[in-house]
């Protein structure tokens, strides 16, 4: 096992990728929310749902930064590699799409013409990209942790193994 920062054995950084994650697929959705039905309040909460989820993600990064630096097997470090610039790139959309989005949030109604903004509809498609760049990082961080067994103890786990199937899981001679 990788020496991660964690908490009584539990790893902290895939504790803390849930939150942004939700808050950024959220944000993507109270988008269309706003688009189909044209309630201002979808946009404002999508664009306080983004702004919430890249903290969020700030934060989960600092420990996955902690976590990729403990790394010494090649082919995993390989992976969280791949799976940190992926995840620079939807970080770097989703910032981009926050401030073209910055103008109209703290306004209490739409534009009074109808008309949103240039670069609007580009703030639209970056969060649609940056949720793309996003589910392929997920897959591969999950990937890392739930099949190459990253930040697993294997001890605990061969323990734990031996407590749930007792005698039975052991091979007849």
């Amino acid at each position: 096992m990788a020496r991660v920062a964690h908490i009584e054995r539990r790893p902290i950084h895939p504790m803390l990728v849930f939150f942004p994650v939700a808050l950024l697929v959220w944000a993507v959705l109270c988008e269309f929310f706003w688009r189909g039905g044209g309630n201002w309040f979808w946009y404002k909460a999508g664009w306080y749902s983004m702004g919430g989820g890249l903290i969020g993600a700030v934060v989960a990064a600092l420990f996955g930064f902690n976590d990729f630096m403990a790394i010494r097997d090649v082919e995993t470090k390989r992976k969280a590699a791949t799976h940190m610039l992926l995840n620079v790139i939807w970080l770097a959309l989703f910032i981009i799409s926050f401030f073209i989005r910055l103008p109209l949030a703290h306004q209490s109604a739409p534009p009074a013409n109808g008309v949103m903004p240039g670069g609007y509809n580009a703030a639209f498609i970056l969060s649609l990209i940056g949720v793309a760049f996003l589910a392929v990082s997920g897959w591969i961080g999950m990937g890392m942790v739930f099949i190459d067994g990253m930040a697993v103890d294997l001890k605990v786990a061969c323990e734990h193994e031996k407590e749930i199937h007792g005698a039975a899981a052991q091979p007849a001679d």
